[in-house]
């Protein structure tokens, strides 16, 4: 069978951090023209090839791999953009897009938290929370516009749990949802140093006593530290419950 090579046209998200493990959606147009009877599909980041699972014509997702094990020579700085290509096959790729278009992707070092203030906040929400960073600037790799699925958040509790919002084998877009365990909400602000956001409401329906949880940064939206799940570039943040005064109060 031949067929025509499928055309990208976005990399959803455009960066994450070098130890891999990203979940990249892929999207564009030609994914359902050839399906391999052995399932050998493909992504190529760079000169390293890992699973590609079509959803649909129009959508795709792959797992980036360790920015180690791209045979590359060292480069200035702690970043690396590599193109993304398909191969329905699982051999032929199509050809190196160029370095600006959209389908590249960026490896930048894992940021790491180093303290916010304050240091707690009351479980309804609401608390401005800023904090100091490192590995912010993602070595020049685009931010995604604030408030979509792959925009920078805070991340309170379970990292691991962290994820998309929509389900990307109906949508063809983002991952599913993830967050049973975790809170987050978009920054507020940020520079090379540190920055902002809201804590979000972490009141789960009955009265609770003050816990501890992680306080982290995924600059894709997704990957917290070092990888998904990731926290170690993560700090202690508490949470108590929302004090209130009852009727007789001083």
């Amino acid at each position: 069978s031949y067929y025509r090579d499928p055309n990208i046209t976005a990399v959803e998200p455009r960066a994450g951090p070098s130890d891999g493990g990203t979940h990249v959606v892929v999207r564009g147009a030609g994914f359902g023209a050839f399906t391999s009877p052995d399932a050998r599909a493909a992504c190529r980041f760079g000169d390293v090839a890992v699973p590609l699972n079509v959803f649909n014509d129009t959508a795709g997702e792959c797992v980036a791999p360790r920015r180690a094990e791209l045979a590359v020579p060292p480069v200035p700085g702690w970043y690396l953009q590599v193109p993304v290509r398909l191969a329905l096959n699982g051999q032929d790729f199509g050809p190196e897009p160029p370095p600006s278009a959209a389908a590249a992707f960026t490896y930048y070092a894992p940021p790491r938290v180093l303290s916010t203030w304050p240091h707690g906040g009351a479980d309804g929400g609401g608390t401005n929370v800023s904090f100091e960073a490192e590995g912010l600037p993602m070595g020049g790799a685009a931010r995604a516009a604030a408030s979509g699925p792959t925009a920078p958040k805070c991340v309170f509790g379970n990292a691991s749990k962290l994820g998309w919002v929509q389900n990307a084998t109906d949508h063809g877009s983002v991952l599913a949802a993830r967050d049973a365990d975790a809170r987050w909400s978009f920054l507020g602000g940020w520079d090379e140093r540190g920055g902002w956001c809201l804590l979000p409401r972490m009141f789960e329906g009955s009265l609770s006593a003050s816990r501890t949880v992680d306080f982290a940064v995924a600059l894709n939206g997704q990957d917290v530290g070092g990888g998904a799940g990731d926290a170690s570039g993560s700090v202690a943040f508490v949470v108590f419950p929302q004090p209130s005064l009852l009727a007789g109060d001083a």
